[in-house]
């Protein structure tokens, strides 16, 4: 059963895929966002060279790791359809492109989630914005990584001011 318009999100998917530093300060995100919604469950798509900085942290339920390297050899395609199952099977009920380029904006799009939050076309990439049914406002010239993320969940309730979390060396 489909949540409400009003209820808060059951599922949410955030879409950061690559650049490991991007990927780390988007977990003050992820904090503001677990507070916001304790009782959410919360998933991460990650490429599979950065997924072991997400695989165990407590503030996720789910990290679907997107295969890099098969998608050389399979085409992207594939790797996304593959994908594309995965994610429906979670069915999230908001999906948050953090990446803000076409792969992300894609990606978030696949992922069968009615709401699709992320930059309007001043801050994307490559018509990412096109994938997206939400667009946060635009934020100040030279905005840091950490503060465009916690702007992208801010629709969801998410506050700055949660400490991020690495989680533990594996």
């Amino acid at each position: 059963m489909p949540a409400e318009p009003d209820d808060p999100p059951r599922r949410v998917l955030l879409v950061r895929l690559s650049a490991l530093g991007d990927v780390v300060h988007c977990l003050e995100a992820l904090a503001a966002l677990r507070a916001a919604l304790p009782s959410a469950e919360i998933a991460w798509l990650v490429e599979d060279r950065n997924a072991a900085v997400l695989e165990g942290h407590p503030h996720l339920d789910h990290v679907f790791v997107y295969a890099r390297r098969a998608a050389r050899g399979l085409g992207v395609l594939g790797v996304s359809w593959r994908l594309r199952r995965r994610l429906r099977a979670f069915a999230p009920d908001v999906a948050i492109d953090l990446q803000g380029n076409l792969k992300g904006g894609v990606l978030t799009r696949l992922s069968g989630a009615r709401r699709r939050i992320g930059l309007g076309a001043a801050e994307a990439r490559e018509g990412a914005q096109r994938f997206v049914t939400e667009r946060v406002p635009p934020g100040p010239h030279g905005e840091h990584r950490s503060d465009r993320a916690l702007r992208l969940v801010a629709p969801l309730g998410a506050r700055p001011g949660a400490r991020a979390l690495l989680p533990p060396p594996s």
